[in-house]
């Protein structure tokens, strides 16, 4: 379970904005202690928040949102009628809700931040991946991917929001972003389907792939411009 600031960190968005969804009836807490008051989101509700927020970012009221939360094929549908006449002004918006998938991938502004960081050259993914857990990385960055080379160029990082001895500061940069709650098995796919999205809302990557561990969660970020 995860309490409401996570779920806030996850998204990109702020618990009030979670209380204020909760309020008009938009997305819910699973559960919610009586006696101390806190919330808690099971990680299911992370793709729901996510596709809440893809159909806002993609001009859909809350009040529709909330109406036909269970009703998502009805819901692109009324979107598009109303699209369909602002036509000019809302291409791209047109563009990505044309470009969502059964993943509801969204572009978001990242938060800065400072991380002590380590870069290694390795040549399989299974040895990355046993580094990631050696460091406890919080995130990693995928510079230059050749496995089938023996080549994989990458960078783990300790996220830290205050700056401190022998920390770097790593500016806020605009991502498509998708918290990705499966197997790590998909995230091959979910590449693949993010760059197609991105091409199609009309946005190019312009940096490497950084991947945001959150307590078995995966977040994929491709930075876009």
């Amino acid at each position: 379970m995860l309490r409401i600031g996570e779920l806030a960190r996850v998204a990109g968005v702020t618990p009030r904005l979670l209380r204020h969804y909760e309020a008009i009836g938009v997305l819910a807490p699973a559960v919610t202690n009586s006696r101390t008051g806190y919330r808690y989101y099971d990680r299911g509700q992370v793709v729901t928040l996510q596709q809440i927020l893809a159909y806002r970012d993609a001009g859909v009221p809350l009040a529709v949102i909330a109406e036909l939360s269970q009703m998502p094929d009805q819901l692109r549908q009324r979107q598009r009628e109303a699209l369909e006449t602002r036509r000019a002004e809302l291409d791209r918006q047109l563009a990505s809700l044309d470009a969502m998938t059964s993943r509801p991938f969204r572009v978001k502004r990242t938060a800065p931040f400072w991380a002590a960081s380590i870069r290694r050259s390795v040549e399989t993914y299974q040895a990355a991946d046993d580094l990631l857990h050696e460091v406890g990385a919080d995130a990693a960055v995928w510079h230059e991917c050749r496995p089938d080379e023996g080549r994989i160029d990458f960078e783990m990082q300790v996220v830290f929001r205050y700056p401190g001895k022998g920390l770097r500061p790593v500016p806020g940069q605009l991502v498509v972003s998708f918290a990705h709650t499966g197997p790590d098995t998909e995230l091959p796919a979910i590449y693949r389907e993010m760059q197609q999205w991105s091409r199609a809302a009309r946005y190019r990557h312009c940096g490497p792939l950084r991947e945001v561990y959150w307590n078995g969660i995966t977040e994929v970020q491709f930075p876009v411009c």
